[in-house]
């Protein structure tokens, strides 16, 4: 358990500098014991709200935490990687509790599931693991991932102080859903595809052409079919794939045409993006909060920390909150 909590803590700071750059991902923040013991000094006098937070103080309120160690896995290599590493070493040099983070490279997102495939059976895998979206059908399946509705509902119950995900597709009127960076949904192919010259295209163009595309129950697959649910749409979709890399492969040596978020492919080389001109073509990547709340320390600390980042700075939207 106190590692779960802390694996969620570290997830949350390596999201604010990597958002930007991300497919989709959730995380959320725990209590502190200061603010644990701030918040039961207010809740003096009152018996329910007493039990009610003594339901949502976190396990770091009691818990010595000190000598403890995060594995995390990740497939960040390059300037990427070194960004990542510098993230942790802060963290590692910065934090009070005497936790020590292992940032470990297991080679391509690919190369890490399959590590992490084996490790699983004998209950050997990391705290923490970085997932490319495609990657995301396994992790579904495997029953490890916490789904985005449980992590919504979880905001509403006030045992979360803050959600990170994508913007949900049906709004909620008790969560305050703030946009920190701006994703949209392309048409993807190589570079010497007729479509590569357009700067953006419509549905109805690409019933022209064969796709190939996310399986469904992915992020950028359910924002496509969502984008064309009840439109009079005919597309020839060959094949279904959960691997990036093999739709990449496929697209590198074919003409076929896929549907991905735009900003991970701008790093893929020979590929083009090429934005689909649609109302409601946008996968926003939000700060969830409860309407109305109390936000703890913690959670402010943690949103000041994500106004800071360089790369989300110019959509933030948050500093409105902050006390």
């Amino acid at each position: 358990m106190k590692k779960r909590i802390i694996a969620s803590l570290l997830t949350a700071s390596m999201l604010a500098a990597a958002l930007a750059g991300c497919g989709g991902s959730t995380a959320q923040t725990a209590d502190t014991s200061a603010d644990a013991a701030g918040e039961a000094e207010r809740a003096q006098g009152d018996p329910a709200t007493v039990t009610e937070k003594e339901t949502n103080v976190s396990a770091t309120a009691d818990a010595d935490l000190s000598g403890t160690t995060i594995t995390f896995w990740h497939s960040m290599s390059g300037v990427n990687g070194e960004a990542l590493t510098a993230l942790v070493d802060r963290f590692n040099e910065e934090n009070t509790y005497g936790i020590t983070v292992d940032a470990e490279f297991e080679g391509e997102y690919d190369d890490a599931i399959n590590k992490l495939k084996s490790s699983m059976v004998g209950g050997s895998g990391p705290d923490l693991i970085q997932v490319y979206e495609i990657g995301t059908r396994f992790m579904i399946d495997s029953g490890w991932v916490i789904p985005m509705q449980e992590l919504m509902d979880g905001l509403k119950k006030r045992e979360l102080d803050l959600v990170l995900a994508f913007k949900p597709i049906k709004t909620d009127k008790a969560i305050d859903s703030r946009a920190i960076f701006s994703n949209r949904l392309a048409a993807i192919v190589n570079e010497n595809h007729p479509l590569a010259r357009l700067s953006s295209i419509r549905l109805s163009e690409l019933e022209r052409y064969d796709l190939i595309l996310p399986c469904k129950g992915l992020q950028a697959r359910n924002a496509f079919d969502y984008l064309i649910e009840g439109k009079d749409l005919d597309f020839k979709i060959m094949v279904e794939v959960n691997n990036v890399n093999i739709i990449f492969d496929l697209l590198h040596r074919s003409n076929l045409v896929t549907v991905l978020s735009e900003s991970p492919t701008i790093l893929e080389k020979g590929m083009r993006a090429i934005p689909i001109d649609a109302a409601d073509n946008e996968m926003d990547g939000c700060i969830h909060i409860l309407k109305d709340a109390y936000m703890k320390n913690s959670a402010q600390e943690f949103i000041r920390m994500l106004s800071q980042s360089t790369s989300i700075l110019a959509n933030f939207a948050l500093k409105d909150i902050l006390r």
